[in-house]
């Protein structure tokens, strides 16, 4: 259990980095 939730956390960091990194390239006109 501890290690799913673990795992959950590690892909919902990436996840948001990921959509801040796509968005700011957007707002910088790169994408």
């Amino acid at each position: 259990f501890r290690t799913i939730k673990l795992n959950l956390f590690k892909t919902q960091v990436t996840f948001q980095k990921q959509v801040g990194l796509s968005a700011e390239a957007k707002s910088r006109g790169w994408g």
